[in-house]
C-alpha cells in the first residue's frame, strides 16, 4: 500500500514538472517571437519612410525636411502610439536623412 501511494505521488510530481517545463518554454518562445516581431516591424517602417523620402527627392529635388512634411504632403501615416520616430535631415540636398524607429515602451 505504501509503495502504491509513493508511485502515485511520484507520478503526480513528474507530471507537474513536465507541465511546468512546457509552460515555461512556451512563455520564453512567445517572448522571443514577439521581440523579433517588433524588430522586423521597425525595419519595415524605416524602409517605408526611406522609400517615401527618396520619392519626395525624385519629385521635388530635396529630401523632406521632417516626417511632418511627409504626413502633410504625401498622406504618410505614423503610428505614434506604438512607435517613436527619429528623423534627422542634415539639410544637405543630396544626403539621405537618418531614420530610426523604436517601439514605444509600455508602462
Amino acid at each position: 500500500m505504501k509503495l502504491n501511494i509513493d508511485l502515485k505521488l511520484i507520478s503526480v510530481l513528474v507530471i507537474t514538472c513536465v507541465v511546468g517545463f512546457i509552460a515555461v518554454m512556451t512563455f520564453i518562445s512567445v517572448r522571443k517571437y514577439s521581440g523579433g516581431f517588433d524588430e522586423k516591424q521597425t525595419e519595415k517602417i524605416v524602409d517605408v519612410i526611406r522609400r517615401a523620402s527618396i520619392q519626395c527627392y525624385a519629385l521635388e529635388g530635396n529630401y523632406p525636411p521632417s516626417l511632418k512634411y511627409l504626413t502633410e504632403h504625401y498622406g504618410f501615416i505614423l503610428d505614434e502610439d506604438r512607435f517613436v520616430y527619429f528623423y534627422d535631415n542634415p539639410g544637405v540636398g543630396n544626403m539621405l536623412p537618418d531614420i530610426v524607429v523604436q517601439p514605444r515602451l509600455k508602462r
